[in-house]
């Protein structure tokens, strides 16, 4: 289920008797697969080996060259495991570790957002303990320049620290542990680093790619997508419920596998909550993930789409530009916006048949509500749903969703759809698609704000 690749520096296949490991990627597959290989190493109740765990942002050469030399008293094995080790992470991972802080940090999820960024102080040669918070440090670091998305949460989590929160850095000489690296450890000694990012120019990286065993994890992702690969996300799913005894119906993981993106962690926390809501029935349903299984994709393009409805050049390329950073491949984006902007056509339709004689410019959002449920109680609707179904949507996005769309005439949004078909055929058939998608991104979004001569309201 997990990707592996094994790095070998020279091509050949090497044996695995070296017993220095590091495991990197998606740090939900690699503290698994690291928890995993551990506990098969120690046995239960670690029996057959000590185990002992090391912060490694927090880390103390020193204590853990002491570690390694010092046997175990009860017994003949020992495992030392660094986790989130800090002394692969280099100058070349200052965006990936940006992403991944605010990532976390607008996620939920404080305690890994507040290691990746005392990985940055440590990139940026900054104490913990003279830490003044202020986040600009990032600015100087960073290789582009930050959304003002990203500005904004690092200066939260910047004012958000307090003299505890972040791990404690010492000072010290990363030649010790190249040193350690490039040694044979003593017999029984087994050293396992995890780490999310590496920067693999790093001498450190280097000879653990040379002298042990290095594995990348990364999920199975589909070539224009964000998503899954569709067979991974099956295995995965089902292989989650069935340690839990559950199963799940297939037009259910249909609807499952619409609504996810990559993050495995997530996709796992979903479950588990769907899980724990189902109780002692055995299979999960249709109904059950509409009502509980959280749009995965809603959250990454909502800010973007908001600000398309603009037309404000100002304010779109900046969040065009934020959101390229978190898709696989511009595709995503552009699909999204060719979603949205069939949406606007279905909600202009709408003006103009179901809601002619309700809808007025000026109606109130209150006014609209009431109008909205005379209107429902009217429309025959068939059994099946759709994401341009739009009196299926709540009320409140629907209102605003039928504002924006009284602004556009039908020639606008004519022009716009033609735009965008040419976007598509350049990204997949044309030279400059395959080499800058960005950049033809970016010509879209101008020409979708282009200034509108005329508006329409019904």
């Amino acid at each position: 289920m997990v990707h592996m690749k094994k790095k070998d520096s020279d091509g050949a296949k090497r044996s695995s008797s070296s017993s220095i490991y590091l495991f990197y990627g998606d740090e939900y597959l690699v503290k698994n697969a690291a928890r995993d290989f551990c506990a098969n190493l120690t046995g239960k109740n670690e029996e057959d080996a000590a185990f002992v765990v090391f912060d490694g942002v927090s880390l103390d050469y020193g204590r853990l060259v002491n570690e390694v030399s010092t046997p175990s008293l009860f017994c003949p094995k020992k495992v030392i495991l660094i986790d989130q080790a800090s002394f692969f992470v280099g100058r070349s991972n200052v965006d990936k570790l940006v992403n991944k802080t605010c990532e976390s940090w607008r996620a939920g999820e404080k305690k890994s957002s507040l290691r990746s960024f005392a990985q940055l102080l440590a990139l940026a040669n900054i104490q913990p303990q003279t830490f003044e918070h202020d986040a600009s440090f990032v600015e100087d670091l960073a290789s582009s320049p930050l959304s003002d998305r990203d500005k904004q949460t690092l200066s939260e989590i910047a004012g958000s620290i307090s003299a505890d929160s972040l791990p404690n850095r010492h000072m010290q000489d990363d030649s010790v542990v190249l040193k350690l690296i490039s040694s044979p450890l003593p017999p029984g000694v087994t050293l396992v680093c995890t780490a999310t990012v590496v920067d693999k120019k790093q001498q450190i990286y280097k000879a653990l790619e040379k002298y042990g065993n290095v594995t990348e994890l990364a999920p199975v992702q589909e070539k224009y997508s964000a998503g899954l690969q569709r067979n991974y996300f099956s295995k995965l799913v089902n292989d989650f419920l069935a340690r839990h005894g559950k199963k799940i119906a297939p037009e259910a993981l249909n609807k499952m596998y619409d609504r996810s993106g990559k993050d495995i962690r997530r996709i796992h926390s979903e479950l588990g909550k769907m899980i724990a809501f189902i109780g002692d029935r055995a299979q999960i349903t249709v109904k059950d993930v509409e009502d509980l299984f959280l749009d995965f994709h809603e959250p990454m393009f909502f800010d973007l789409l908001s600000v398309l409805r603009t037309s404000d050049p100002v304010k779109c390329l900046p969040a065009l530009h934020d959101n390229l950073k978190l898709v696989s491949h511009p595709l995503q984006t552009l699909a999204a916006i060719t979603s949205e902007f069939r949406k606007i056509i279905v909600a202009r339709e709408m003006l103009f048949t179901v809601l002619r004689k309700e809808w007025r410019s000026n109606l109130t959002y209150d006014q609209f509500v009431q109008v909205m449920t005379n209107v429902r109680s009217t429309q025959i609707r068939g059994p099946k749903k759709s994401k341009f179904d739009l009196l299926s949507m709540k009320d409140y996005p629907l209102y605003l969703l039928l504002k924006n769309a009284q602004n556009y005439t039908m020639d606008r949004l004519t022009a716009i759809l033609e735009a965008i078909l040419e976007a598509e055929t350049l990204m997949k058939s044309t030279r400059i698609g395959s080499i800058s998608p960005d950049s033809v991104m970016q010509d879209l979004v101008l020409k979708i704000c282009r200034p509108s001569q005329e508006k329409s309201p019904p």
